[in-house]
């Protein structure tokens, strides 16, 4: 007898479409973080529903009694298996049960009872079907086994319905609830009615698959309303609500609502629950006499270790640290001494006070125990901790971030907390040989940056430089070893007094630390790596004095000579008008303009040494827009007085994408690189220009055919005031220099003598375009 085919086409329907449930959930829910473990626990116990309803379908349509046995015995199996997946993912919702493996336990001994079961089966109207032994003893532990797990289910989602806080959380679980209640409960009933009666028609496969896809439904449910909170410096308390309020919205946003009640976890063990109102709009703290704020901090601090690790919510605990140290002065040092390896470990000791506190450490190894790419951003992270909040959030930092790759999802809060796990994610992304290059070149200049901002706006220089050191100090051995070290004194030292920043080279050099950086090298090369370090950073600290005294030239020269300047321009004009005037020969008058012409050209030369002065000694900030660089580069050859024994080739598509840069800072630098080549060919040649996408970045190439620069020459040739000319102050090239990095980029050169030189210029592809 053919059985009808909806009865068992319903297995394979709902197999077959409970795969894209599950992977389109799977989908969702690693595109914003990665798995819990409820959703891990749910995820199998939506495939074991697939291969369940695969099982009952091939015993159906099994051609005999002992195939649709086997079919039978695997599908009671998986039926198990999906039953304690339920259950687990259901737990793990609350908290993740040190035993939880134990509740796959019963399925091994399921499985064991139903191999000894003497079940047999029969053929009826809708496919073979069990008959089981009624009231046996094998029967009877089975069906408490399976029941064990419908009314575990039943009891813990009614007990995360009555603490769930939320009315999206309450629906979430009501739709799991009633979905266990309507649909799983009468497939089992009906299963067993239908032993009895061989009438009835098989639905367990549709109500299977209808609890899945309730299920998939409450797992699409998001708590979209973010709560929000005014927040207050002033006041313990309301910098303790918006703490709080964090810690809410960072918690409650997962597709089964596991991690929102770590929330609660949060103020109950804290001791506060009687003390947070939560409301539709914010969450309120009231602090109370009843509570230490030492122990407060204490009991938070042990949560955040053992349940938050690794979490950006422990970078935001930041503002309550401070908030606390403001109230309670110096018993904030109990509070250190207490929890100084997590407060390390998790770098908050670095922001408590602008690391007031970083003078009690003797030493930090934490670094030690991470790998390159996390070691490389914690101590960056570090340096930029205790400059203050309001530099660190401000507007200029924020578009300074977004210029480089490495920088540009870095969150720094009002309070000064930064949040770098994005960043983390982005760099992991990249090839391993690339990572730490961009995390180095991006960062670097960013902290450099932020620190000379940070320099000017305040009035004690001491203060920051004593805590810029301890932080050197305290993670010299990777500050070293990514050349972060020598690149901020360098930098820094023009705006560092003369004294101080000696002192900080000298650190460098002190015998601990050069033995902790130089351990792994034979004893023989010590002092020969000494001498050279110290001829470098000799040479660094001249560097950094030459330019600070450049600086104040210009300012001084820019000062005393604009107003000459101005009237030499102005008289030149008016003289051209009154040649105009002359009743003399057209002869004379050219004469005459072309006197006029060159004290009006050797004027502006003095103009734009001037100009090329202050852009050097000056800070850079691009005004970015999106730029079509081909038309750039297009404006820059018509404007350069290009002789006609030079042949300029331009390489470029004409649909290449734009990028976001400054038009104008990049029109100096391509007008420079193009006179330049212009001037290195005067018996002719060829220009070509190309550009090209190479990786993350937009390849800009000027090749020559022209004298080319020797070998000792082109290592210096970015270096200001360095120029073979016979003319000119030597500040082209290295303004161009300056321009590229500021947009993250970076220049290079190769040179023959005889055969031409090739400048390349990358600048990075992925950067937001800004409103400055």
């Amino acid at each position: 007898m053919n059985p009808p085919s909806y009865w068992l086409m319903q297995y394979l329907i709902a197999a077959i479409f409970s795969l894209p449930i599950l992977f389109y959930a799977l989908y969702n829910e690693r595109r914003d973080k990665p798995l819990s473990q409820a959703l891990k626990y749910f995820f199998i116990y939506g495939f074991a529903v697939s291969l369940w309803e695969i099982s009952a379908y091939l015993q159906r349509t099994a051609t005999n009694a002992d195939n649709a046995l086997i079919f039978f015995q695997l599908s009671s199996i998986l039926g198990m298996l999906s039953q304690s997946a339920y259950v687990a993912s259901i737990l793990s919702i609350r908290r993740r049960p040190r035993r939880l493996m134990l509740i796959f336990l019963p399925i091994t001994l399921d499985a064991y009872i139903i191999t000894l079961s003497p079940d047999n089966l029969r053929l009826t109207q809708y496919g073979w079907s069990h008959i089981p032994n009624q009231f046996s003893t094998i029967s009877i532990i089975e069906a408490t086994i399976y029941m064990g797990y419908l009314a575990s289910a039943t009891f813990f989602l009614a007990d995360l319905i009555m603490k769930a806080r939320s009315k999206e959380l309450k629906i979430k679980y009501g739709i799991l609830l009633g979905s266990l209640l309507a649909l799983q409960y009468p497939s089992i009933i009906l299963t067993n009615l239908f032993t009895v009666d061989s009438k009835l028609p098989p639905l367990d496969g549709s109500l299977y698959f209808a609890a899945l896809l309730l299920a998939g439904c409450a797992l699409m449910i998001w708590e979209k309303k973010l709560l929000i909170n005014r927040y207050s410096h002033r006041n313990f308390s309301a910098v303790y609500s918006s703490f709080l309020t964090t810690l809410y919205n960072m918690t409650r946003k997962t597709r089964l609502g596991e991690e929102s009640f770590k929330f609660n976890d949060f103020i109950e063990e804290s001791g506060i629950k009687n003390h947070v109102k939560v409301s539709k709009k914010s969450i309120r703290f009231n602090m109370s006499s009843s509570i230490e704020y030492k122990d407060l901090i204490c009991r938070n601090l042990k949560i955040l270790e053992e349940k938050f690790r690794d979490s950006e919510i422990i970078d935001c605990y930041l503002r309550v640290l401070n908030a606390a140290y403001h109230i309670l002065g110096d018993k904030f040092y109990t509070i250190i001494e207490e929890n100084e390896p997590f407060l390390k470990r998790s770098d908050l000791i670095y922001g408590i006070a602008k690391g007031r506190f970083l003078r009690e450490i003797k030493r930090d190894d934490s670094l030690s125990s991470y790998d390159p790419v996390k070691a490389c951003l914690k101590i960056y992270k570090r340096l930029l901790l205790p400059i203050d909040a309001e530099i660190l959030s401000s507007d200029d930092s924020k578009r300074r971030l977004a210029m480089h790759y490495a920088t540009r999802n870095v969150i720094i809060t009002k309070y000064g907390e930064i949040l770098m796990h994005k960043v983390e994610q982005d760099i992991r992304d990249l090839p391993k040989d690339e990572q730490l290059p961009m995390i180095i070149e991006s960062f670097n200049s960013f902290v450099i940056w932020i620190y000379k901002k940070a320099l000017k706006k305040s009035g004690n220089t001491y203060e920051i430089i004593d805590t810029l050191q301890i932080i050197l100090d305290l993670n010299m051995e990777i500050a070293v070893k990514f050349d972060i070290y020598d690149r901020f004194l360098e930098t820094l030292a023009s705006m560092i007094p003369e004294r101080r920043i000696r002192q900080l080279y000298l650190n460098c050099l002190e015998e601990e630390s050069t033995s902790r950086i130089l351990r792994t090298l034979p004893q023989s090369l010590l002092v020969i790596c000494e001498s050279e370090w110290i001829k470098r950073i000799q040479k660094q600290l001249i560097e950094s004095e030459r330019m600070a005294a450049i600086g104040e030239v210009a300012t001084m020269i820019s000062h005393d000579t604009r107003n000459p300047l101005q009237v030499i321009f102005n008289t030149s004009y008016l003289a051209m008008k009154k040649i105009e005037e002359l009743h003399i020969f057209a002869e004379e008058k050219n004469s005459l303009k072309r006197l006029i012409r060159k004290i009006y050209d050797q004027a502006d030369y003095i103009s734009r040494i001037i100009t090329n002065l202050q852009d050097y000694v000056k800070e850079v900030i691009p005004e970015l827009a999106e730029t079509d660089l081909r038309e750039l580069i297009e404006d820059v050859i018509s404007s350069v007085a290009i002789p006609k024994n030079i042949r300029v080739v331009l390489n470029i598509k004409d649909d290449f994408p734009k990028i976001v840069v400054d038009p104008v800072m990049m029109k100096r630098v391509f007008t420079n690189l193009m006179k330049n080549a212009v001037e290195a060919m005067p018996n002719g040649g060829e220009v070509r220009i190309s550009m090209s996408i190479e990786g993350e970045y937009t390849l800009i190439t000027f090749k020559d055919t022209g004298v080319g620069i020797s070998d000792d020459k082109i290592e210096e040739i970015f270096r200001p005031f360095f120029t073979t000319k016979s003319k000119g102050l030597g500040l082209g090239l290295a303004i161009c220099k300056k321009f590229i990095e500021a947009h993250g980029g970076s220049i290079s050169v190769k040179s023959k003598v005889g055969e031409g030189s090739r400048f390349d210029i990358r600048l990075p592809l992925r950067r937001q375009k800004l409103s400055l």
